[in-house]
């Protein structure tokens, strides 16, 4: 599901986190968090990790060329065995 639309400074390393805790059952946590770029972009993904909580999923996001346009896939399971996949659209902007 597309969760959201974002631009990104070219050349930024930025912090973004999707917090997935209203949609979690009581005592339910996320495990084994993923995100990628489609091969070719310039752009790409850095570190991807979980909150404490083990509610959010943390990314960071480095800007490639200017007015690319990509799409971020982020993947996570949870401690149900169940998975979630969500997109993220981005377009390079200038400094």
């Amino acid at each position: 599901m597309l969760i959201g639309t974002r631009t990104i400074t070219q050349g930024d390393t930025r912090r973004y986190m999707i917090d997935y805790g209203d949609f979690l059952s009581k005592g339910i946590k996320l495990k084994a968090p993923m995100a990628s770029v489609p091969a070719g972009t310039t752009s790409s993904v850095g570190q991807v990790y979980l909150d404490p909580s083990e509610t959010k999923v943390i990314l960071y996001i480095i800007g490639g060329v200017l007015n690319e346009v990509f799409t971020v896939s982020v993947q996570v399971k949870d401690t149900d065995n169940e998975t979630v996949n969500d997109t993220i659209d981005f377009s390079v902007v200038s400094p």
